[in-house]
């Protein structure tokens, strides 16, 4: 990507999550894990964020597998607050390789292996 003004700008300008919003990574290799967050702080460029629990439920066509929804403000029980600096699209880096985007609040496929 060609670096321009209108990208530089882009990159400085503030997020536009707002606390209580859902964010989900959707990653592996031999399965799918999905994870959601709750941002529970914001600032102009960062915000923090807890891991919540989910509601799984399993298909009946694949043992292996199913859809998962986040149960909002219910965090996992060892979650911690921690702090992300927001990507110009609106993503976190959760590791380096987990991006978590903003939950459009339809259910996630998961797979587990074995």
């Amino acid at each position: 990507m060609q670096t321009t003004p209108q990208n530089i700008k882009a990159k400085k300008a503030p997020h536009t999550l707002k606390s209580n919003d859902i964010l989900y990574t959707n990653w592996g290799y031999e399965q799918t894990n999905v994870e959601f967050y709750q941002v529970v702080k914001t600032t102009n460029y960062s915000v923090w964020v807890k891991e919540l629990k989910q509601n799984r439920v399993e298909s009946s066509k694949h043992s292996m597998g199913g859809n998962t929804m986040p149960l909002i403000n219910e965090f996992k029980h060892d979650a911690k607050e921690h702090m992300h600096r927001v990507r110009a699209d609106n993503s976190i880096r959760i590791e380096s390789f987990i991006t978590a985007w903003l939950w459009d609040g339809k259910p996630k496929s998961y797979s587990s292996y074995a």
